[in-house]
């Protein structure tokens, strides 16, 4: 276990209220361990060594009905970190402003 930061969780609250508010969101992933990071780094070469997600800064997730594109939009409106657009999720982050 470990704690995911407040402000990434406060960014995915601003994305519900621009949703509408009462819009079920599925986090995927927030925090990974180390362990898991490698794994999924010896899977996909899109698994960064030092992940965001290691320090709980970041969240991959998907709101049913909501296409990721317009999730991605949402997320970088707010100009809070990183937003990428995977298969079936969208990426968040609170580090430094980038798209994928």
């Amino acid at each position: 276990m470990h704690p995911v930061n407040t402000d990434v969780l406060a960014l995915l609250c601003g994305i519900q209220d621009r949703l509408g508010g009462n819009r079920q969101i599925e986090i995927i992933s927030a925090y990974r361990s180390p362990e898991c990071n490698d794994v999924l780094r010896t899977k996909s070469g899109k698994v960064a060594r030092n992940s965001l997600h290691l320090q709980g800064l970041a969240i991959y997730f998907a709101v049913s009905g909501v296409s990721r594109e317009a999730l991605a939009r949402i997320a970088s409106s707010f100009f809070a970190g990183g937003v990428g657009k995977y298969q079936e999720f969208v990426h968040i982050d609170i580090g430094p402003v980038r798209y994928w």
